[in-house]
């Protein structure tokens, strides 16, 4: 019939769209019900959030940080926007700016930006309690698979120099001390690609014997048959109590083995090591 839209015949949930694009008037088209992604890729380094990005995702997998502007939904034209980012890079952080508004979690006092992390997927909608904000609800990405927490202890001393490890990273399974030395194959295996960062050490009571006691390093591998090798996350305690490495990290696949090694010199006699990790 004449003036009349032809019947969708390919099976699915179709519904009658109108895209304005620019201001100028188009006409009406069937078009299915599903999720269509928006890939930023490569080195791509800035992008806009776009009206068409309206209940899509868009996925950031290129190999470096991107800085993406976000207009207020009255650009969009759509007092209902929201949109779902997912940085699915290895390390690189994507960089959210509204353009006049605010934006931040919600609960929270808005603020110019808000950062994605690596592995993490945001829920960008409005705020329904102010007309100038935007709601960032913020998450591990699918693809990361979440967070995991890395930790491990011992009980007892060590007496003069050896390497050592601690409850699943490098002790001894049977028994549990310290004064055990550091087993090769007691690892932990990582469920999922994360980067391995944040190492912290304590030791509760017994101070260092010198500068260059309690050298604490994460040692990983490429695999469960691959070969252990020292990473660049590493501290030194010496003669405190504690130590921490913030700066270096190590990408792992999934598959991958995580141990900790301790090493103390010769008139050395701590222990009760305690040792955490992260990798997301």
């Amino acid at each position: 019939m004449t003036g009349y839209l032809t019947p969708a015949s390919t099976d699915g949930l179709w519904f009658l769209q109108e895209n304005v694009a620019a201001g100028v008037h188009v006409a009406p088209a069937w078009a299915q019900l599903g999720v269509n992604p928006r890939a930023v890729t490569g080195t791509t380094s800035t992008d806009t959030i776009l009206y068409s990005d309206n209940e899509q995702p868009v996925d950031y997998t290129g190999t470096v940080a991107v800085a993406v502007t976000l207009p207020t939904a009255t650009t969009l034209g759509n007092a209902a926007f929201s949109t779902l980012i997912e940085n699915d890079q290895a390390t690189n952080s994507v960089t959210i700016t509204p353009t006049t508004w605010t934006i931040g979690a919600p609960g929270a006092t808005g603020t110019s930006s808000l950062v994605v992390a690596a592995k993490q997927r945001c829920r960008i909608s409005i705020d329904p309690t102010s007309s100038t904000n935007w709601w960032g609800q913020c998450s591990p990405t699918s693809s990361g698979g979440g967070g995991i927490t890395i930790q491990g202890n011992c009980p007892g001393t060590i007496s003069g120099a050896g390497t050592w490890g601690v409850l699943n990273m490098g002790g001894n399974p049977a028994s549990g001390q310290c004064a055990n030395a550091w087993n090769y194959n007691v690892v932990m295996v990582m469920t999922h690609a994360c980067t391995l960062k944040n190492l912290y050490y304590s030791q509760p009571s017994i101070a260092g014997a010198s500068s260059s006691d309690q050298v604490v390093t994460a040692w990983t591998s490429a695999g469960v048959h691959g070969s252990l090798a020292a990473s660049a996350l590493t501290c030194t305690a010496g003669t405190g109590y504690a130590c921490s490495d913030t700066t270096h990290t190590v990408s792992l696949t999934a598959g991958s083995i995580v141990s900790v090694q301790i090493v103390t010199v010769a008139s050395s006699v701590v222990g009760n090591f305690n040792v955490g990790m992260e990798c997301d």
